[in-house]
């Protein structure tokens, strides 16, 4: 039997509001061309890990997600944490969620197209044996994607 405890990481609303972020940085991050090609797909929908940038110790995720099913994709939330890598039998699982400091609003991808977006995360790096991982969930379904981004992409990231 597997037991789950999760452990968020709550950011105080003091910080959030101290750490402006630009959001001409956040356009340099949707528009610049893509370097890394991790991606998941499943379901006539993919998800696609574009680029890492880093400005004022913050992590600038950029991400497409398309749509070639003949159905809207509504997304309900998006979930991003570091997990145990591998796990033994009995053991629990220890799941750090990452709060965004910023999220761009994506609410729906339509039929046969594409969308951008941007996620803010504070500044980290990833323990060994464990491993990132980004869930996005469908409002009402089950086409739910996971996407890991590894420890390699994150030194990857490019200076914005």
């Amino acid at each position: 039997m597997k037991y789950i405890l999760l452990i968020p990481i709550f950011l105080s609303c003091g910080l959030l509001h101290a750490q402006k972020i630009d959001s001409s940085i956040i356009a340099k991050a949707k528009e610049a061309g893509s370097f890394l090609y991790q991606q998941t797909k499943a379901y006539g929908i993919r998800i696609e890990l574009r680029g890492i940038y880093i400005h004022n110790q913050q992590f600038y995720f950029s991400f497409t997600i398309s749509n070639r099913s003949r159905l809207n994709y509504p997304i309900d939330f998006i979930h991003f944490y570091i997990r145990d890598r591998v796990t033994a039998k009995r053991t629990s699982v220890q799941e750090m969620e990452l709060v965004p400091l910023y999220m761009d609003s994506v609410s729906n991808v339509s039929a046969k197209s594409k969308q951008n977006f941007v996620i803010v995360l504070p500044q980290f790096t990833i323990p060994d044996r464990k491993e990132c991982i980004l869930e996005l969930f469908e409002f009402n379904g089950g086409r739910n994607l996971t996407c890991k981004v590894t420890n390699k992409s994150i030194f990857q990231a490019k200076v914005l």
